[in-house]
């Protein structure tokens, strides 16, 4: 679509759990060649891409996800709770009847009792930055436990293969999950301004007709 007139109709495109990749430090170039990294709210015709991993276990070398395949780029990553960069705290949403993986420990989502709702809303529970070291490029996701609250200590997200964590998989189960409401509010900042920017044609009031003498 790119170079095309649909392409001014576009609010963003958003891809997550796959690499989009860009040169090292650049918002263009690479897989898109003329459609940018989103930088900052309300900003449309851009991309939105991340690949989630726990901040303590970042994509291996090689991985399957989280890094960029192409010589000398990088992953790409927008953060959507800070599209300018730096540490956000997360709006995530999850779906909390989802069995437990074969060698995973179910979540305990509350010590109060079990969640009275298929989906559970956590916000500020995890925190999300963008990294970016060579090839690798993903959103490192902490969660910010605390014993006293009674809300889980930990998320979902990983992959298991064999009864195993899968490493180069990241948190990819969780992708849209743990920014879910961020991700919402981006879209909504990018539709109203992309309303505020439509320009509605304009009619000349046409003038009325000259009287003719006799």
């Amino acid at each position: 679509m790119e170079g095309k007139p649909e392409a001014k109709r576009m609010l963003s495109a958003i891809v997550l759990g796959w690499a989009v990749e860009v040169p090292p430090g650049k918002t263009v170039g690479g897989s898109f060649k003329s459609t940018p990294l989103c930088t900052r709210a309300g900003e449309t015709g851009c991309v939105i891409t991340y690949m989630s991993f726990r901040a303590s276990s970042p994509p291996p070398d090689p991985s399957f996800l989280g890094r960029a395949a192409m010589q000398g780029m990088t992953a790409a990553c927008t953060n959507p709770a800070a599209l300018g960069g730096g540490r956000a705290k997360l709006d995530s949403y999850w779906f909390a009847m989802r069995p437990a993986d074969p060698g995973s420990t179910p979540i305990v989502w509350s010590s109060q009792g079990a969640p009275a709702t298929p989906f559970v809303r956590t916000e500020g529970l995890a925190t999300g930055e963008c990294v970016h070291s060579g090839s690798a490029g993903y959103l490192a996701i902490d969660v910010d436990a605390d014993p006293v609250d009674a809300r889980t200590d930990t998320i979902p997200g990983d992959v298991y293969i064999g009864g195993q964590v899968a490493k180069s998989w990241g948190m990819h189960l969780a992708d849209m999950n743990v920014a879910q409401g961020d991700l919402i509010r981006l879209v909504e900042a990018q539709a109203a301004a992309f309303s505020a920017s439509a320009t509605p044609a304009t009619h000349s009031k046409a003038k009325p007709p000259k009287a003719h003498r006799r």
